[in-house]
């Protein structure tokens, strides 16, 4: 009987012994606490060889080993009871760092713990109890990682907007002979080849710019440059880079529609706080920046440890080894209903509408059969085809002629009247040029275009008489035109 309540007892010890307060990990919930706020007072350190360390120190080095993850301290999650053997104990720890772009880095540690002759635990510290590759002097950096942008895709599915050759054409203001003279020579020679190039304001870039800098003019597609290379070559302080970017088969290509993709802005950066980076390539209207985020796909990125030597001016970055890798998701391409011989022809169409005095002009080409889009041309960047409100104008006379007709409110020999002016519902209207025709034959109205005729005869065109000519031309039944 004495002997059971002796083991009892002596269970009951040991128990006590290993949920005791002043176990291990206490010691370790401390230190994981006070490695996210910065405030590692409450824990005793000493080195490998058994000297102390100051709290304080250990927490400049563990901000110094972060590096640029340092602002953003790893949940800590203890792994379980610590392990001991005589005055030493292990504890695993899962690490888990939010990279920027939200991607997590997950590893274990281990934290070793020495007992102290007062029975306190005190935490060994060394830096690889950090990540188990650092050591004294490194730092964790961090290298983005972009996955290539994926297409605009045709009606058929092949590439629209790919990456093509071009050459940033561009200047080295020390080597400039006379700054007045190359500004005229650089828009002759952009002018040649149809490119209009502001360069009112490459004096003052170049002037406050290092004289041995390059200041950028204008970036050409390849085929272009190639056409003035020997021109600009021969102009004293000229200088190139070859790149690649993301660009249409031509500069009118469906401009407006599908937007273009050129280096981050300051604006972007700003307004999207830690989505860009300087150098990163993104949409600027249209589709472009519409789906900038699915044809971007995610950003990637490498952990590494770096080490950082010398003093001053002669310091220098190398690298230590590469600890993590979140490949980037791949950009997934947009397929848009453009055909584009029809698209090019769109383009040429209103290529030099208004000759020297260019007018604003949109086109649409819609599929009658199945109310796609073949084709959008602006003479601008603003794609006024889809997103102006403007009256359709002499357009629609075909489907109002058509409306007329059909319910036999006229017939193409009916005479009505055109005046020059005309006023419905104290809203006055006029024909171009301010012509007046008199009374003359339905035909005549139509063939002439004349406004005020169609206006007279608007109470004749109720709006349920024109679904059905509306849809014989292509347009919605509501009477919708595209």
């Amino acid at each position: 009987m004495i002997h059971g309540v002796a083991a009892v007892v002596l269970t009951a010890g040991v128990l006590t012994a290993c949920g005791s307060d002043d176990g291990p990990e206490k010691s370790v919930d401390a230190f994981l606490s006070g490695w996210r706020s910065g405030n590692l007072d409450a824990v005793g350190f000493i080195d490998p060889g058994g000297q102390k360390i100051p709290a304080a120190d250990v927490v400049t080095e563990i901000k110094s080993l972060s590096g640029v993850l340092s602002a953003t301290p790893p949940a800590l999650t203890r792994e379980g009871e610590a392990s001991i053997t005589k005055d030493i104990a292990t504890s695993t720890v899962k690490v888990d760092w939010t990279l920027p772009g939200g991607a997590h880095w997950t590893y274990p540690t281990t934290v070793r713990l020495s007992k102290a002759a007062d029975d306190k635990w005190q935490v060994i510290w060394e830096p690889k109890l950090v990540q188990e590759k650092l050591t004294g002097g490194d730092e964790f950096a961090i290298e983005r990682k972009t996955s290539e942008r994926a297409s605009i895709l045709d009606a058929t599915g092949k590439p629209i907007v790919e990456s093509r050759p071009v050459v940033v054409v561009g200047i080295e203001p020390g080597k400039v002979a006379g700054m007045e003279q190359l500004v005229k020579d650089l828009d002759a020679a952009f002018k040649s080849v149809q490119v209009d190039v502001d360069l009112a304001g490459l004096p003052a870039r170049a002037a406050a710019a290092d004289p041995t800098h390059f200041v950028d003019v204008v970036t050409l597609r390849k085929e272009v440059y190639l056409k003035i290379r020997q021109r600009l070559q021969d102009l004293p302080g000229t200088r190139y880079r070859e790149e690649n970017r993301y660009l249409a088969p031509t500069r009118e290509f469906a401009r407006a529609l599908l937007g273009t993709v050129d280096p981050v802005q300051k604006e972007d950066l700003d307004n999207n706080p830690g989505k860009y980076v300087v150098g990163d390539v993104i949409g600027h209207g249209g589709l472009q920046e519409r789906y900038d985020d699915q044809l971007r796909g995610g950003v990637g990125q490498t952990v590494k440890i770096v080490r950082k030597t010398g003093e001053g001016t002669e310091k220098t970055t190398e690298d230590v080894a590469e600890v993590f890798q979140a490949e980037p998701k791949p950009g997934a391409p947009l397929k848009t209903t453009l055909d584009p011989a029809i698209q090019r022809a769109a383009d040429n169409a209103l290529r030099g509408v208004g000759g020297r005095t260019p007018k604003t002009a949109a086109l649409v080409a819609v599929r009658i059969h199945d109310g796609t889009v073949a084709a959008v041309a602006n003479t601008g960047d603003v794609n006024l085809a889809f997103d102006a409100s403007v009256p359709p104008g002499s357009t629609f006379k075909m489907v109002s002629a058509l409306a007329l007709l059909d319910n036999g409110s006229v017939t193409l020999d009916t005479k009505v009247d055109c005046p020059k002016n005309a006023t419905v519902d104290g809203r006055s209207y006029k024909n171009s040029h301010d012509m007046a025709l008199g009374t003359v034959p339905f035909r005549v109205d139509f063939a002439r275009s004349c406004n005020t005729a169609f206006v007279g005869l608007a109470p004749s065109s109720a709006t349920t008489a024109w679904p059905r000519p509306a849809a014989r031309w292509g347009s919605r039944a509501s009477g919708t035109w595209a």
